[in-house]
């Protein structure tokens, strides 16, 4: 069921979607949304990138009160998108991210949003190359790691900094070593070296793991402005 338009601020509402699964009419997308989709090389890529279009907008337009269609969007100054101004009257905030078959959707009012996933696996190489980037605290906890859990506790970390990046929607303008995440279970605070920058918002996280025994198990993190409110995650297709 698509999100709630009586939702109250400090609220969050999340939307799991099988992109493999979505049956979906893409006649809602947009010219530019089908050239981006174009875009890519491999049919799996492609298919993943217009699933996610869809459902955001299904999402999106029951929010707003307009067909999927009519969705409209804006890039922030560093590419992160809004709904365009002159139809989001509720100040609605929205985050997406995918990994593999999995999208997470995140929706709340009148505060920042970041969410991350990341389909579980071993680490590629070239992922942990960015060890050196992180904060010293981190370096220091994921060495700690039995090499066994090396691979989740990394996951953890990095999609809780991303959350974090995409909640501010800075991009790659904050130093990934200016702050500092956990690598455990808990997601707990965000820490900044040696202070937060100024006019900062102050951000909570929140892990959303789906366990190994789920069919995809996944790590994921959540990032608001302000204090953790409710939140609730339900599976999403489109009506």
């Amino acid at each position: 069921m698509p999100v709630s338009a009586d939702m109250r601020p400090g609220e969050v509402e999340i939307y799991r979607i099988d992109l493999a699964r979505l049956d979906a009419n893409p006649s809602c997308l947009t010219d530019d949304e089908r050239a981006r989709a174009a875009q890519f090389h491999f049919a799996p890529d492609r298919a993943r990138f217009v699933a996610c279009r869809i459902s955001l907008r299904h999402i999106l337009a029951k929010t707003l009160g307009v067909p999927p269609a009519e969705v409209r969007f804006t890039l922030g100054a560093h590419g992160k998108p809004a709904i365009a101004r002159d139809h989001n009257q509720g100040d609605w905030q929205f985050n997406l991210s995918h990994s593999g078959d999995i999208a997470l959707i995140a929706v709340t009012q009148r505060r920042s949003i970041g969410i991350d996933i990341e389909v579980l696996r071993p680490v590629p190489r070239q992922m942990m190359e960015i060890l050196p980037s992180l904060s010293p605290a981190e370096q220091t906890a994921l060495q700690l790691v039995d090499a066994p859990a090396r691979s989740t506790a990394f996951l953890r970390c990095w999609t809780r900094k991303e959350a974090v990046i995409k909640a501010l929607g800075a991009g790659l303008t904050i130093d990934l070593a200016s702050f500092t995440v956990s690598v455990g279970t808990v997601a707990g605070t965000v820490i900044w070296q040696p202070v937060a920058p100024p006019g900062l918002c102050q951000l909570s996280l929140l892990a959303l793991d789906q366990p190994c025994a789920a069919p995809t198990p996944f790590i994921a993190a959540l990032a608001v402005g302000g204090a953790i409110g409710p939140v609730r995650v339900e599976d999403f297709q489109p009506t």
